[in-house]
């Protein structure tokens, strides 16, 4: 693409991040805009070469405002798709240069189907281009540093509008469509009682991009919950809604036992974790001191989060309870194939994790922070069959978890210790690897190895106080709504698991070895051609770091 192209390009971005709609297509090639009886006046037109083209235009009770588009065909050998002159001012944009570069088909649609803004929408665009003024000789004229200056500011207005649009997609009540907007009834949340209270979900995170809010995506848990709740009218927006969360899983993290802490709206006037801004508020038709149930939240959140979030319970908690700093524990598990390792040798390695250790060589570090203390305390590890029983048939694809629990967990920590794991289960390392990595005085910088995959990890349960969480709040319906759920997502995975097991079966009699490669898609290191002890790799920050 040209310097032009990509100027306009960007231009074009710019102008469909602010709402323009493009209902028409346009023919590849240049446009100019005149009337089919001026065509024989015009010296610099030969004549018409299709009519029409294609049509579009403003199709209403009020207006009949139609438009033929033409092609024709120039003197000077030149071909143009042309409009009337009524319908824009008579000179070519860089909207057709950039057509005729990407080759956009013509809209043929009917008359009837036309949009309403299509005409508004162009002069939009021919407004903005005369502002900025961007004709070809123009372009052609500046310098690299301008056009690089030039692309800079256009590129500064799209991420100022990416961020609109992200906000607008997080506000329930945008109900802008088509050009109309809707008038959303104001919802009148003085009318309710507030109440903290804790919310367990699970997720399925392989298709999201981690669970925290991040700047440039909004295909996070996090977003999808909030939008969940702003959309339920169970709170009234992030900032005011005393949020925490008990752990940040990153991409890929999937979690079975995810709690938060937040202020929602209540039914009730009293109650643990229940307060009232205003008690002159809260309408008596709406609050009930004997009511003896309070809202549905995880009912109602279920009903408009994606399939593979769901809420599973909630609780009661004091004003002041956090679901970050009040956690005790968090345990996580790691699934992996038996394929070919040697799981005791990966039991015996597993076992020096247990205790108080410095964890530098098993983590990624945090540039971010200066300050880092990476000492964490392992409480409890295992391996152990999913199942919970020895298979003599095909054991090479039964599914074991390596179960590992902590107060906290460092970035990456787990997959960093699976990583090491599965190179002793493959006999690339012994197992006191791990203890030898431990000993931060010995080997006081990480040597340089890949992560293990995030697929398979899985923030599986959190600890709490007894005092701090009674009792979780759920309904028999709920649960039965969920396995049946959880239950069509299972059985959509395993058709296709059972499809391709049974394309290994059918094909595997063509060689005579047996082959059980099935955890080498979770750990990089399997696939180097060479493996190079760990403790003689290059070190991380160190002189001859790679990083």
């Amino acid at each position: 693409m040209d310097k032009i192209s990509w100027c306009f390009f960007i231009f074009l971005m710019v102008e469909v991040s602010l709402g323009t709609e493009f209902e028409t297509d346009f023919a590849p090639e240049l446009t100019t805009e005149f009337t089919t009886e001026s065509a024989t006046e015009n010296p610099s037109i030969e004549g018409l070469l299709e009519s029409p083209e294609a049509t579009i235009g403003n199709n209403t009770e009020q207006s009949n405002e139609m438009f033929n588009v033409y092609l024709v065909q120039k003197h000077d050998g030149s071909r143009e798709l042309c409009f009337p002159l009524n319908f824009t001012d008579s000179f070519s944009t860089l909207a057709d240069q950039y057509m005729v570069k990407n080759n956009l088909p013509v809209n043929n649609k009917p008359n009837h189907l036309r949009s309403k803004r299509t005409t508004s929408a162009f002069r939009k665009l021919l407004k903005l281009k005369r502002k900025i003024d961007l004709s070809a000789s123009d372009l052609e004229s500046l310098s690299k540093q301008e056009l690089i200056s030039r692309i800079n500011k256009l590129e500064a207005n799209v991420r100022q509008l990416r961020s609109i649009i992200k906000k607008r997609q997080l506000d329930p009540d945008s109900s802008e469509k088509s050009g109309k907007v809707h008038k959303s009834r104001e919802f009148d949340f003085t009318r309710y009682s507030k109440r903290h209270i804790a919310l367990k979900f699970l997720y399925l995170g392989w298709d999201y991009q981690g669970y925290v809010v991040q700047e440039d995506t909004n295909n996070t848990i996090e977003d999808h919950v909030f939008q969940a709740l702003l959309r339920t009218k169970l709170i009234e927006d992030r900032s005011s809604s005393n949020y925490h969360r008990c752990g940040r899983t990153d991409k890929g993290v999937s979690a079975f036992s995810q709690v938060i802490s937040i202020d929602v709206r209540s039914k009730l006037k009293s109650g643990l974790g229940v307060s009232s801004l205003d008690e002159k508020c809260v309408d008596d038709s709406e609050i009930k001191d004997d009511e003896p149930q309070e809202i549905d939240y995880c009912g109602i959140l279920n009903k408009v989060l994606p399939d593979e979030i769901r809420c599973l319970s909630w609780a009661p908690v004091r004003a002041d309870f956090s679901a970050r700093f009040d956690c005790k524990g968090r345990c996580y598990y790691y699934y992996f194939p038996a394929s070919n390792l040697k799981i005791d040798k990966m039991k015996e390695a597993a076992q020096y994790l247990l205790g108080t250790h410095d964890f530098t060589n098993f983590c990624k570090k945090d540039t971010s922070r200066k300050e880092i203390n990476n000492i964490r305390t392992i409480q409890k590890v295992d391996i152990f069959s999913f199942n919970q029983v020895k298979e003599t048939a095909d054991s090479s694809y039964s599914i074991y978890i390596a179960q590992i629990a902590a107060s906290g967990f460092l970035w990456h920590q787990i997959r960093c210790i699976m990583t090491i794991l599965f190179l002793v289960g493959e006999g690339k390392e012994d197992p006191d690897i791990v203890k030898k990595l431990l000993d931060v005085n010995n080997v006081t910088s990480k040597p340089q190895y890949m992560l293990a995959s995030e697929l398979p990890l899985v923030l599986f349960n959190t600890d709490w106080n007894p005092d701090d969480i009674g009792e979780w709040h759920y309904s028999s319906t709920l649960i039965l709504d969920l396995i049946k759920h959880l239950q069509g997502l299972w059985t959509r995975q395993m058709i296709k698991c059972s499809m391709i097991r049974s394309m290994i079966e059918d094909i595997k009699h063509s060689l005579d070895i047996e082959v059980n490669c099935q955890h080498n898609i979770l750990n990089s290191e399997t696939c180097t051609k060479s493996h190079k002890p760990i403790l003689e790799r290059p070190r991380c920050g160190g002189e001859n770091s790679q990083d």
